[in-house]
């Protein structure tokens, strides 16, 4: 397996990464990049500097969240959800928000630097 490197005057040029720092990118790529990542997951998970050793860089916030919807369910505890609030007003009077686009369509929008509406 080789990478791209780009040189100074913008020409590609081929690199050879050593076979030890390659992870087999198969059907099961994401739990391989996951176990080799995060070795021995499911009993150090809680050990903050085990974590703060390692991370995984992706280049979507759709990977993003597909990586940690794997790791999270590596976890055999309970899980809390948290969501945000479908409600604007305490009031039953409404009716300045009737314009407002319906609560499904506002959960699933994922805004840079915003949490989703479901962790």
């Amino acid at each position: 397996m080789q990478g791209i490197f780009i040189s100074e005057d913008g020409q590609p040029n081929w690199i050879k990464i050593q076979h030890e720092f390659l992870i087999n990118n198969n059907k099961d790529g994401v739990q391989n990049l996951i176990t080799t990542v995060y070795p021995n997951f499911n009993t150090e998970y809680r050990d903050w500097l085990y974590l703060r050793e390692r991370g995984i860089l992706a280049p979507t916030n759709d990977d993003v969240d597909k990586i940690n919807s794997i790791v999270l369910s590596m976890i055999l505890r309970d899980v809390k959800t948290y969501m945000s609030c479908d409600m604007l007003s305490n009031s039953n009077d409404c009716r300045a928000f009737n314009d407002m686009e319906s609560p499904e369509l506002l959960h699933s929008l994922k805004i840079l630097r915003l949490p989703n509406h479901c962790l």
